[in-house]
């Protein structure tokens, strides 16, 4: 067993009815022991212990593992107290998230798979019986399936059940046409033929336990793949190719076992593996938080002074990446002696690519360092997402979408008056209507790379603030979709601007913002009617001042005036002034308002109470992602920044336009 590598498991579907819809609850994994290729595997089920950073916001449901075929999600997911990570499925609307759906119902399919990977383990072995059990101290969910056939743990990772039954020798199964002797007429085609059937049997067999062995974590691609076509190409028997292979693997102890031989090393040397890895972990934490406080990332609830006094202690706290990047090699056990600077940046970012000969395959295998540039970044993005300076919080309704289909937002009316009703006299059914706007997220996203130039010439800025941009322009661009609202009116269902004069939201020969001009539009607002054949007025507050920069002082000035600033600035000599009713109001300035018009300003009811915009997440995720590989186009690690949101107008009547 190898961390980071993809491993399954399979559960049962249990069926709820929840008002009359049709939900789908799941138990995905447990602690119950499950074995893998000669050992125990347990999954440690705590908070501390499932990292669950890829399925906070639910996860990808699948058919048979396939990525080109999804059908829904997995969403809710959590620990429960009976130590089982469960969510609640939901299938898609798409034909094959209905099939699978329809299938489920019937008790077609029956089972669930999750695909996992374990980050850390800790290993114990009975002395007595030698049985080894692993324990995953650490490992994230990856995915969830509707599996045709659960996978089996026995016949490996990923495999459905579909391995050959035992054959019987031929003795056992020809013996009839095999004995020969006096008297006896002996059938030489029939025992040539079933030579030849019992040697291809024998063949497929060799093949088959060899294919099982290289397919073990740990033992595919590269120089493994070539390893395994020649020794099935020149016929090694299978203890054979076991030794091959645990030459190559190095003797991993734990990757002996995984393909069942018997442990390369004594005690003493299992006991070193190990201490090497805890050192690894080790030395990975400390490059995090060395590349870290280079970048200008402290962890939270830690001060600079700390951050600053830990780093004069930290053996990577004065090295630059390139000299990082080599050290992260040679901690894993890879051959860096007499390499360039640009090679071991290289050979950091990617390991795969080292030569056999100076690659490791005892360490951990992956890239560490990767995983360092990596984790600045996507730090470095988040930071500038959270801390860029935009409004547009201030005046939305945060929402979710499922789908990237429009998905409807209705607003209902107000319920018709009571009648007064009689003395045995009848009553009458009241009347509600309603009203539909429409909402449909989209997908924004850009490319960046960190080139290997960037890590060998140590610009740290580089590497911090190009991430950091990519998530201020999430934002921004977030805010572009909700002012563009407001500036270039959006078309409601009904095909009209939300400011017009038949909405009765507009003044057109305003001024700017003062006692007189807000209580004009708060007395608009407030006189909006609702939907019903009677037009009751809704009495709709206003508590929101929307204007351009131009305008944010004169708004300051009017929101925290305890009186009218207009006569305290027009006041001669003695006598009062008039107190100020819209003291406290909120004011949101903008600068987008200003490329419209530095006159028109806006006035809004509160966003949680009454339809005005609304900024849907796709599932509720509010964060950009972020993605990497391997560079093509560039040398060095490419990312991919992706936001998922949506952005309408659900209603004008919270609305108020002052032309200034």
């Amino acid at each position: 067993m190898k961390e980071k590598e993809i491993y399954e498991r399979s559960a049962t579907i249990e069926r709820k009815g929840t008002n009359g819809e049709s939900t789908y609850s799941v138990s995905l994994s447990s602690e119950y022991p499950v074995k893998r290729w000669g050992v125990t595997e347990i999954l440690e089920h705590s908070e501390a212990a499932v990292n669950m950073e890829r399925a906070r916001n639910g996860m990808i449901l699948l058919f048979n593992h396939d990525e080109n075929q999804p059908i829904g999600r997995i969403n809710n997911l959590s620990i429960r107290a009976d130590k089982k990570l469960a969510g609640d499925l939901l299938f898609s609307e798409t034909e094959t998230g209905k099939l699978r759906k329809q299938q489920v119902d019937e008790g077609t399919l029956t089972d669930i798979s999750i695909r996992y990977s374990i980050d850390k383990f800790k290993r114990n072995e009975n002395k007595e019986t030698g049985e080894v059990t692993l324990t995953a101290t650490r490992w994230t969910p990856q995915e969830g399936s509707i599996v045709s056939v659960p996978a089996d743990p026995s016949v490996g990772v990923g495999r459905n059940l579909n391995y050959d039954k035992e054959e019987k020798p031929m003795s056992e199964s020809n013996g009839e046409n095999n004995r020969g002797g006096e008297g006896v007429v002996v059938d030489f085609e029939n025992g040539r033929k079933s030579g030849v059937q019992e040697g291809a049997k024998t063949e497929r067999k060799r093949v088959s336990e060899i294919n099982l062995m290289f397919d073990a974590p740990g033992f595919t691609g590269g120089s493994f793949d070539g390893l395994r076509k020649t020794l099935i190409d020149n016929g090694s028997s299978v203890d054979a190719c076991r030794q091959a292979l645990l030459a190559m693997a190095g003797g991993n102890p734990d990757q002996s076992e995984a393909i069942g031989g018997q442990p390369a090393h004594d005690t003493q040397q299992r006991t070193n593996i190990q201490h090497g890895r805890d050192e690894s972990d080790k030395n990975f934490e400390a490059m995090r938080k060395a590349t870290e406080f280079k970048a200008g990332i402290i962890d939270t609830g830690t001060t600079m002074e700390i951050a600053r006094s830990d780093i004069y202690q930290n053996p990577y706290g004065g090295l630059t990446l390139g000299e990082m990047a080599r050290e992260s090699l040679r901690s894993d056990g890879h051959d860096v002696r007499g390499l360039s600077t640009y090679d071991v940046v290289g050979y950091a970012l990617n390991p795969n690519a080292m030569p056999s000969s100076r690659r490791s395959f005892v360490g951990q295998g992956t890239g560490n360092f990767a995983a360092l540039v990596e984790n600045i970044a996507s730090k470095s993005m988040m930071k500038g997402f959270q801390e860029a300076p935009e409004t547009w919080r201030d005046i939305v309704r945060i929402g979710q979408v499922s789908s990237f289909r429009q998905e409807s937002r209705v607003d209902l009316s107000e319920f018709s008056d009571l009648d007064t009703v009689a003395e045995n006299g009848e009553y009458k059914h009241g009347e509600m209507t309603d009203n539909r706007e429409y909402i449909q997220a989209s997908k924004y996203g850009k490319l960046f790379a960190i080139t290997r130039e960037v890590i060998v010439n140590d610009d740290l800025n580089a590497l911090n603030r190009i991430p950091m941009e990519m998530g201020r322009s999430a934002q921004r661009k977030i805010g572009d979709l909700v002012y563009a609202i407001l500036t270039t009116p959006a078309l409601l269902r009904d095909a009209v601007s939300i400011f017009d004069a038949a909405r009765n939201n507009i003044i057109a020969s305003g001024g700017a913002p003062s006692i007189t001009q807000l209580d004009a539009m708060r007395v608009l607002m407030a006189k909006q009617s609702g939907m019903n054949s009677k037009a009751t007025a809704q009495n709709i507050r206003m508590s929101t001042l929307i204007v351009p920069i131009a305008l944010e002082t004169t708004a300051l000035i009017l929101s925290k005036s305890v009186n009218d600033p207009d006569q305290i600035a027009t006041l001669k000599g003695g006598g009062g002034t008039s107190p100020n009713p819209f003291q406290g109001i909120k004011v949101v300035a903008d600068a987008r308002l200003d490329a419209a018009s530095p006159q028109i300003y806006y006035g809004s009811a509160d966003p949680g109470m009454h339809d005005t915009i609304e900024v849907a997440f796709l599932n509720g995720n509010q964060m950009p992602s972020l993605e990497s590989r391997d560079g093509w186009t560039v040398d060095g690690i490419e990312y991919k920044t992706r936001l998922e949101c949506g952005v309408a107008a659900l209603g004008y009547k919270a609305l108020v336009r002052n032309a200034g």
